[in-house]
Order: C-alpha cells, then sequence, then structure tokens
C-alpha cells in the first residue's frame, strides 16, 4: 500500500538508508513476532510516518482532491507511468523478458505521441499488456533474497533487496537528474499518488485492529503474488534459501520479494 516513489530528495533517503542498512539490522535483533523480527524498530519509524502522512501528507492530498477532478488526477498517474518508462525496460531485460522489454518499448512510444507526453494511455485501449515490473523483481530473479521486513522513514515498507532495487529505481527516473523542475514535477506526482490512495487508505484504518499489522502484511502479500504471478510457485516448506520468503529464521513465512 504504499505510494510508489518520485523525488530526488526521495533518492537521497533511500542512498543514506542503502548504506546504513546494516547497522541497522545488526542493532535490531530482538524478534518480536514472526516474520517481523525487526518490529521493535519498525514499529516506531511506522508511527512518525503515520504522524507525517496525517498532519501534511493527507490534508495536502485531501486538498488536491477537491481542487483536481478525478479525471485529471488519472490523468497524471497516466502520466507519470509512462515517465518512469526506463525503470520497466530495464527490469524487464534484466528478468531476461524480451517480450516484456518491447511492450514497453511500444507502449512509451504509443502513449508518448498519440497520448500526448503519457497523459492518455491509448497503447492500453489498442490492447498492449502493462506490466508492473521493477528492479526489486529483477533482484529476485536473479536469487537475490528479499532480507527482513524493514520500515523506511517517509518511504514506508521495505526489504533490503526492495531498497537497493528503490535507488536503482529511483536513478532510473529522468525527475531524479533534471533538477528544481524535476523536484517540483516529483511533489505533484506524488501528492497526485497519495491522493489515488486515499480511500484505499482511509478503508484500511477503519477496518484494521492494528493498522502497523494491516500494512505490512498487506505489503508481504502484494509483493509476494506481484512476483508469483510471472515466476513458478516453489515449495516454501522445505527450502529455507526461498528468496521469495523473510529472512526471519521462520521457515513458513512468505516474505516481500521486492
Amino acid at each position: 500500500m504504499q505510494s510508489r516513489r518520485t523525488t530526488t530528495a526521495r533518492s537521497l533517503v533511500l542512498v543514506s538508508l542503502a548504506a546504513a542498512l546494516s547497522a541497522l539490522v545488526g542493532c535490531a535483533s530482538t524478534r518480536t513476532s514472526q516474520g517481523d523480527r525487526l518490529e521493535s524498530v519498525n514499529r516506531p519509524v511506522f508511527d512518525v510516518n503515520q504522524t507525517i502522512d496525517e498532519d501534511a501528507l493527507a490534508p495536502v492530498a485531501h486538498a488536491w482532491m477537491r481542487i483536481c477532478p478525478a479525471v485529471v488526477r488519472d490523468s497524471i498517474s497516466n502520466a507519470y507511468w509512462n515517465l518512469t518508462f526506463p525503470d520497466r525496460f530495464v527490469s524487464s531485460v534484466g528478468e531476461g523478458s524480451l517480450v516484456k522489454a518491447g511492450t514497453e518499448v511500444a507502449r512509451f512510444l504509443i502513449n508518448s505521441t498519440l497520448g500526448i507526453a503519457g497523459f492518455l494511455d491509448p497503447a492500453t485501449v489498442a490492447g498492449l499488456a502493462k506490466y508492473d515490473e521493477d528492479i526489486g523483481k529483477m533482484l529476485a530473479k536473479w536469487g537475490v533474497p528479499p532480507g527482513p521486513y524493514i520500515v523506511i522513514p517517509i518511504v514506508g515498507p521495505s526489504t533490503p533487496r526492495d531498497l537497493a532495487g528503490g535507488v536503482a529505481d529511483l536513478l532510473l527516473n529522468p525527475l531524479t537528474w533534471t533538477g528544481f523542475p524535476g523536484m517540483g514535477a516529483g511533489v505533484i506526482f506524488a501528492i497526485n499518488g497519495r491522493a489515488q490512495e486515499d480511500q484505499e487508505i482511509e478503508t484500511a484504518k477503519r477496518a484494521a485492529l492494528d493498522y502497523y499489522v494491516f500494512v505490512r502484511d498487506a505489503y508481504i502479500e502484494k509483493r509476494v503474488t506481484n512476483l508469483r504471478t510471472d515466476y513458478v510457485t516453489r515449495d516454501v516448506d522445505g527450502d529455507s534459501s526461498d528468496p521469495y520468503r523473510v529472512d526471519d529464521g521462520s521457515p513458513t513465512v512468505l516474505g516481500p520479494p521486492r
């Protein structure tokens, strides 16, 4: 349920956290619940993230929804998806899927021209598949294990493999290299993305007995399902090296592949 990833400032956060990750994992060894051995660190970070969201991001997103019609927000989402074509293309090539890579090129060319810089999505109307690829999935295909579930300040749910993939994703994002204009566009895309997820977030908060657990489990399930729909399902009960599980010492807990 996390918002997938936009600004240059965020890239700096990810790079810094990637460098400090080994220290974090080494210091936080208390395992407070199955499948989440860093929960004692994750929960406080999650609480801070929620405070930031409730006090800053959500009010801005709600204001954006009042002034920006749904059809415009959808168009902005389409434009951002089109803009992040390099990430999905490189991921597809890295996974060895030339069909996906070719589809991404075709979608980008069609939507960038007929779709007016991607604000419209004629490629989908034409029947071209829409793949949700990223560097984290590529690393999973290469056999890189996910490591433990972690919550990153501001960014949200992740794993060490996801964190490394997220840094690469941002380096492939054109906005990262366009300076101040890119940061401005990134802010708009981030606000729009939060607004697009607002109803889902509010529904989850009302329904969940423990919102931290809900977000964690939803993230894990989404990532596992996302990867397993592309690749062969494995018997996770019998293979402790299964790259689809969280590295928590438990042989029965699935982990996020991204």
